[in-house]
C-alpha cells in the first residue's frame, strides 16, 4: 500500500510517500520487491520525501542482526545503491 501526502506551506509544496510493504520469510522474490522499486524511483524522479515500512524478514549484521540471510543481503545492496538509509528497531 502506498499513499502520496501533498502539504503546501508558505506557497511551496512538498510531497511525501508512505509505503508498506511486506515478503514472506520463505520468498524467492528478491528483496525490495518490485513494487517498492516503482516507488523509490517514483521518489527519485520526483524529489519527494520517503518513508517505507518494509517486513522483509531481512537479517543482516549492519542491522544488528547475528545473521546475514538473502532478504537481508538483498535490501543492503539495495539501500547502498539508491541512497535510502535504513533504522531498524526490534528484532
Amino acid at each position: 500500500m502506498t499513499v502520496k501526502v501533498t502539504t503546501a506551506t508558505g506557497g511551496s509544496k512538498r510531497e511525501l510517500i508512505v509505503t508498506l510493504a511486506y515478503l514472506p520469510h520463505k520468498s524467492y522474490e528478491p528483496t525490495p520487491s518490485e513494487s517498492v522499486k516503482e516507488v523509490v524511483d517514483y521518489r527519485g524522479r520526483n524529489i519527494s520525501q520517503l518513508i517505507a515500512g518494509h517486513n522483509a524478514s531481512a537479517c543482516h549484521i549492519i542491522q544488528g542482526s547475528i545473521d546475514i540471510n538473502p532478504q537481508g543481503e538483498g535490501l543492503m545492496e539495495y539501500s547502498v545503491s539508491t541512497d535510502i538509509n535504513i533504522l531498524n528497531e526490534g528484532n
